[in-house]
């Protein structure tokens, strides 16, 4: 598990492609945010396997409450939890070009649109 691991991850992400390790990653509890992408906001290119998403949330009227995506991603065999947004996107906000496969949406929550991916 890795907490606050967004800042590391985000400082990574833009203008280059990023590739989350295979095995599981959890974003879990204690990523909260007053902007967009509380565990992950990516302008660059991602590619994530088996990452897990639990119990993120942003506040102020933001956003994506686990991840924002304004570049390129990938998401494989994944999993969003307990999401929330205090806007759109309860678990994903994207706004570039987004793959989802296999990955599972459960009890993501937002306050306007897309309670598991806008």
């Amino acid at each position: 598990m890795f907490a606050n691991l967004a800042k590391l991850v985000a400082a990574s992400v833009a203008d280059k492609l990023v590739e989350l390790p295979k095995s599981i990653i959890t974003f879990v509890n204690s990523n909260t945010s007053s902007v967009a992408g509380s565990a992950l906001y990516n302008a660059g290119t991602v590619d994530m396997t088996g990452v897990e998403f639990d119990s993120n949330s942003t506040t102020n009227n933001s956003n994506a409450g686990a991840v924002y995506n304004s570049g390129i991603m990938s998401i494989t065999n994944s999993l969003f939890k307990s999401n929330t947004s205090a806007n759109n996107g309860g678990a994903v906000y994207n706004e570039g070009t987004i793959t989802v496969t296999n990955t599972d949406f459960v009890s993501n929550v937002s306050t306007g649109l897309g309670g598991a991916l806008y």
